[in-house]
């Protein structure tokens, strides 16, 4: 399973399957202005990735080795399957 971020800003909801992503090891994935998170998340117990277009775009700053490309995230989602958006 893949967690994507899609919103600036977290939720109830959201906090839920993140306390699941660190226990399960659960990869999350910020796009769109879920990147404006990225400060706040980067210090989770869990697979952090940023997709570099959005970032680029939202000014947000990244470490490059969160950075990942479109065809990094299609990669993911045939690998783990299955994907939640928040």
């Amino acid at each position: 399973m893949i967690i994507f971020i899609t919103t600036s800003k977290s939720n109830d909801v959201q906090q839920r399957y993140l306390r699941n992503a660190e226990t399960l090891n659960i990869p999350v994935i910020l796009r769109g202005n879920g990147v404006y998170q990225y400060g706040e998340l980067q210090s989770g117990d869990f697979p952090l990735y940023v997709l570099a277009d959005d970032a680029v775009c939202r000014g947000v700053n990244c470490d490059e080795s969160d950075l990942i490309s479109h065809s990094e995230v299609i990669r993911f989602t045939q690998q783990y399957g299955k994907w939640i958006v928040l």
